[in-house]
C-alpha cells in the first residue's frame, strides 16, 4: 500500500503530533508540579491542533470553519506561546494588547472572507500579528537567556525567529503566487512549505520542553548545592542535632553528637533517645515533651543527660516535628546545645550569692552589734553605773539646754539638791554594800517620783540632784516635801533588819537665784548646808516661796 504524501496528510500529521505533545506536557505536569507557563503552553498546542485538523479538511467544511476559525485560533496559538514563554522566565505581567490581536483582526478576516474575498489580503493579515508575537517571544527569550549559555533557550529563539522568517517568505511567495487551490494546493512549494512548518512546529515544541527540562536541571543542581551546603553545615555545627522516628529511635547524628556522648554514628542509630537519660530528671518533663511535640508543636527544654561513660551534661534542647507533602509528621528533630559550663558557672554564681547573702547577714549581725554596743556606751557615758541615773557629765548638757529653753519662753526651772543624812554612818556600821543598796532605793524613788521631762542624777557619792523644768517655787516645795516623806517612810531592808534613812534637800529656782547653772546649783547647794545645819531630814528653799 502506497501512502502519496500531500498537504492534507502533513497537516493531519501536525494535528497528531501537536495532541501528542499536549499529551505529553499533561505526563510533565503530573511529575513536576511546578511547571511556569504550563497551562498556556498546553492552550498554545490545543489552538494549533484545532487549526491544522481544520485546515486539513478545509475543501469540505463551511467556510466559516475553513478560514476564519483557522485564522483565529492560529493567532491564538502564538498569544498563548507567547505568554507561556513569559511565565517562564518570570514575567508574571498579563498583556491585554496580546489578547486583543485576535479581536482586531477577526472583523478584517471575516470582511475578506465573507465581503470582499481576498485570500491576499486576509493572509497578510493573518501573517503581520503572527510575526509580531514571535518577534516578542524571541525578545523575551533574549532578554532573559542573552548573557547565559543556556542552549535551549537560544535554539529555541533560533527557531522562532527562522519560524517568523518563514512566515514572511510564505507570505511574499502567496502574495505575487497564490494558490489557486488555497493552502491543500499539492504543489512542490506548498509541500516543502509544509514540511519546513511541521519540522520548526515540532522543533519549537521541543524547544520549549528542553528549556524546562534545562531550567529544572538547574533547579536540581542549586538544590543539589543547596542540600551539600546544607549537610555540610549540619555535619560542622557546633551542637548536636538529632533525627528520630516518631517512636524516639535515633535516624541520624552529627558528628558533634558523637563526640559530645561518646556515641559512634553506628552506635547511635537505631539507639532509643531514653539510653541518654540521667534518670534527675522528673518524668513529668518528658510528659510534658512528647505531648507538645505529639501535638504537632515545637519543644523547648533543658534536660540532664549520660554520656556513654557515665558522665552527666546539661543541653539546651529544642525538638520539632518534621512533616511531609501531606502536613503528616514523619519524624522529630532535635537541636541541641551543650550547656553544662554555663550551668556551672550559674551554679558558682548561685553559691557565691548565698555566700554573698551569708557574709551581708554576717557582717550586718556585726553591725548590729557594733550599734548596740555603741548605744550602751553611749548610755554608760551618761549613765552612773551603780544607780542608773544620768550623772553630771549629762547633767550640765541638759541642764544648760533647759535654761536656754526657760530664757526664750520664759519659763521658771526648779532643781532639788538632795543628800542621804548620816550616810557615813550608814557605809561605817553595815558595809558598803548597804551604803550601795541605800544608794540604789533612794535612786528608784527618784524615777518613781519624776515626770517624763524632769531629769535624775547622781550627782556625787550619796548627792542627788532633781531638775524639775517648768515647775515654780511652791510646787516644786511641794514636791520636795514628798519626796521626802516617801524617803523616810522607806526602810531598805538588811539582812533581818530594815533600814530606815532620810534625806535634806535644797531647793533653787531660775530666774529667782540666778541666770546660769552655776548660780542655781550653788543656790541649792547653799540651801541644801542650811537644811543640814537646822538638823537634816528637812526641805529648805533659797527663794521666798
Amino acid at each position: 500500500m502506497t501512502i502519496t504524501l500531500n498537504v492534507r496528510t502533513l497537516l493531519i500529521a501536525l494535528t497528531l503530533i501537536n495532541l501528542t505533545f499536549v499529551f505529553i506536557l499533561l505526563v510533565f505536569r503530573s511529575i513536576q508540579k511546578v511547571y511556569p507557563g504550563y497551562f498556556y503552553w498546553l492552550a498554545a498546542m490545543l489552538c494549533v491542533a484545532l487549526t491544522y485538523g481544520f485546515a486539513a479538511w478545509q475543501d469540505i467544511l463551511p467556510i466559516f470553519f475553513a478560514y476564519v476559525v483557522v485564522n483565529t485560533a492560529a493567532l491564538f496559538a502564538s498569544v498563548f506561546r507567547l505568554e507561556a514563554i513569559k511565565r517562564f522566565v518570570g514575567d508574571q505581567r498579563f498583556s491585554i494588547f496580546n489578547f486583543l490581536i485576535p479581536a482586531f483582526v477577526l472583523p478584517l478576516v471575516l470582511y475578506f472572507t465573507f465581503g470582499q474575498p481576498s485570500a491576499r489580503i486576509r493572509n497578510f493579515f493573518f501573517t503581520l500579528p503572527t510575526v509580531l508575537l514571535v518577534w516578542q517571544m524571541v525578545w523575551v527569550l533574549y532578554k532573559s537567556y542573552g548573557k547565559t549559555q543556556n542552549i535551549p533557550a537560544r535554539f529555541l529563539g533560533v527557531l522562532l525567529f527562522l519560524f517568523s522568517a518563514l512566515s514572511i517568505l510564505r507570505l511574499f511567495l502567496w502574495t505575487i503566487s497564490p494558490p489557486t487551490d488555497g493552502i491543500l494546493q499539492n504543489t512542490a512549494l506548498n509541500l516543502a512549505a509544509h514540511l519546513f512548518l511541521l519540522f520548526f512546529d515540532v522543533s519549537i515544541n521541543v524547544g520549549f520542553i528542553l528549556l524546562n527540562t534545562q531550567r529544572l536541571s538547574n533547579d536540581v543542581l542549586a538544590l543539589n548545592r543547596e542540600l551539600s551546603e546544607l549537610h555540610q553545615a549540619i555535619e560542622q555545627s557546633p551542637s548536636s542535632i538529632v533525627i528520630t522516628d516518631l517512636d524516639g529511635y535515633i535516624q541520624y547524628v552529627n558528628p558533634y553528637f558523637s563526640e559530645l556522648t561518646g556515641y559512634s554514628l553506628q552506635e547511635a542509630v537505631k539507639m532509643h533517645t531514653r539510653k541518654l537519660k540521667s534518670g534527675e530528671v522528673s518524668p513529668a518533663m518528658y510528659e510534658s515533651m512528647w505531648g507538645t511535640i505529639q501535638s504537632g508543636l515545637p519543644w523547648r527544654g533543658e534536660l540532664l543527660n549520660k554520656r556513654k561513660d557515665g558522665s552527666l551534661y546539661w543541653e539546651f534542647t529544642m525538638i520539632a516535628p518534621i512533616q511531609n507533602a501531606n502536613a503528616e509528621v514523619t519524624r522529630y528533630i532535635a537541636f541541641k546545645e551543650n550547656i553544662t559550663e554555663r550551668k556551672r558557672d550559674e551554679e558558682r554564681l548561685r553559691q557565691s550569692e548565698l555566700d554573698g547573702r551569708r557574709l551581708n547577714q554576717q557582717l550586718q549581725a556585726r553591725l548590729n552589734e557594733v550599734t548596740r554596743l555603741k548605744a550602751e556606751l553611749q548610755e554608760q557615758a551618761i549613765r552612773d553605773p551603780l544607780t542608773g541615773l544620768y550623772n553630771r557629765r549629762y547633767l550640765f548638757d541638759f541642764l544648760q539646754r533647759e535654761l536656754k529653753l526657760a530664757k526664750r519662753q520664759p519659763k521658771t526651772l526648779s532643781l532639788l539638791l538632795l543628800d542621804i543624812d548620816h550616810f557615813k554612818k550608814i557605809n561605817d556600821t553595815y558595809g558598803h554594800n548597804t551604803g550601795d543598796t541605800v544608794l540604789q532605793s533612794v535612786a528608784r524613788l527618784l524615777q518613781e517620783f519624776t515626770r517624763e521631762t524632769d531629769l535624775a542624777c547622781r550627782y556625787g557619792g550619796e548627792e542627788f540632784l532633781l531638775l524639775l523644768p517648768d515647775i515654780d517655787c511652791d510646787t516644786a516645795l511641794q514636791r520636795a516635801e514628798t519626796l521626802r516623806q516617801t524617803v523616810q517612810e522607806t526602810c531598805v531592808p538588811y539582812l533581818d533588819h530594815r533600814l530606815s534613812v532620810t534625806i535634806s534637800v535644797g531647793l533653787a529656782v531660775y530666774p529667782a537665784d540666778g541666770s546660769d547653772y552655776a548660780e542655781i546649783i550653788q543656790k541649792a547647794d547653799e540651801a541644801l548646808y542650811e537644811a543640814k545645819e537646822q538638823g537634816r531630814n528637812r526641805v529648805i528653799s533659797t527663794a521666798m516661796c
